[in-house]
């Protein structure tokens, strides 16, 4: 016979866990045990796939249940935000707060909140490295304008008083020896900054170039910077027919329509950005007041401005050959042609929807 559903609540200290255990209905005190490497192994080695832990989120949460997940059959880790039944308590202690969280998951009213795999935290940590240094950054030079503005000195000229041409003008400036020696130091700081901003970037660079999703986005909006190009005259049209062109069957990479087969770039830039998996598979492009994705009427005007590429477009090519009443051609070939003369197989000749009169 298997082991009955045990439902843990951990309330994660600094250095140590209070741990409360719900089963068949009743919530038990298990003590505590030390939020060191060697207690959460040991604390995990107690568990088993019946096993469920619940623990809220806080600073040595993910590396606690990192360990537990490999022995537990589940961990959650709850929002505190989210949790009311322990942020209103009138009664709160380590042992109430894991009574709780073992109560709460075991009815299955735990808010969890999404566990990133390894890979995710490490570029998380990075990401939120390189925010603290942007804000001590801008904690030094509200410093130096502070200083500025409590001996009166005038508004730097320079656009950046950080710059070249700034620090040469603050130089200048007639400050009181401490003051001037306090500048210079946040100066110093501030280009101490500059350099771990550099390396942070470079590192982050590398890391989101690894992923394929980000390889991805480089693709979709590499094709939109060629089309701009195109549209802009900055390279040569592929097709010097400057017609629309219908009836293609397969996407072919590479080529673009001509010039009167136009999208407006804001269309496709702020709104339209193609979001598929795969960077060479059609991609509908809706239009901002159409109801229905695809090539819309609003969509279509006769100025140079977006050249659209055959393999990002939906269309249904089959569909209009299939058509007896739409064949391969110019567009400008149905604009231009004399109605009086012969038709096209399977259409209807002029005059004959017209409505008889009454008599």
């Amino acid at each position: 016979m298997g082991r009955t559903r045990r439902c843990i609540g951990l309330d994660v200290h600094r250095e140590f866990a209070q741990v409360a255990i719900w089963q068949d209905g009743a919530v038990t005190q298990a003590g505590t045990f030390a939020t060191t490497p060697e207690g959460v192994r040991e604390f995990a080695a107690g568990l088993g796939l019946a096993d469920e832990v619940a623990l809220e989120a806080t600073g040595n949460t993910w590396a606690i249940a990192a360990v537990l997940a490999s022995r537990a059959g589940r961990v959650v880790v709850s929002n505190p935000a989210k949790t009311r039944a322990i942020a209103e308590a009138k009664v709160k202690t380590d042992k109430v707060d894991a009574a709780i969280l073992a109560q709460l998951l075991a009815a299955d009213f735990l808010p969890p909140v999404w566990m990133p795999d390894a890979a995710t935290s490490a570029l998380r940590r990075r990401v939120l490295r390189r925010a603290h240094i942007v804000r001590q950054r801008t904690r030094l030079k509200n410093q130096v304008h502070a200083i500025l503005h409590r001996n009166l000195v005038p508004r730097c000229p320079a656009a950046d008083l950080f710059g070249i041409k700034g620090r040469r003008w603050l130089a200048q400036q007639d400050l009181p020896p401490d003051e001037q020696a306090a500048a210079t130091a946040l100066l110093r700081q501030l280009d101490f900054h500059a350099q771990e901003l550099t390396l942070i970037d470079r590192d982050l660079g590398q890391a989101a170039l690894s992923r394929p999703e980000v390889l991805r986005r480089q693709c979709c909006i590499g094709r939109l910077m060629r089309m701009t190009e195109r549209a802009a005259g900055m390279i040569g049209w592929s097709d010097g027919h400057r017609e629309l062109v219908e009836g293609f069957v397969e996407p072919v990479a590479g080529r673009y329509v001509g010039g009167e087969f136009i999208m407006a770039a804001a269309q496709i830039l702020d709104e339209r950005v193609p979001g598929g998996d795969d960077p060479r598979g059609p991609v509908a492009f809706e239009s901002a007041h159409g109801p229905q994705p695809g090539l819309q009427p609003p969509m279509i005007s006769f100025n140079r401005v977006v050249g659209v590429a055959l393999d990002g477009v939906q269309r249904g090519g089959d569909q209009l050959i299939e058509n007896p009443r739409v064949s391969r051609g110019p567009v400008g070939g149905d604009l231009g042609r004399d109605r009086s003369g012969a038709q096209r197989p399977g259409e209807e000749p002029p005059g004959c929807g017209q409505v008889p009169p009454d008599g």
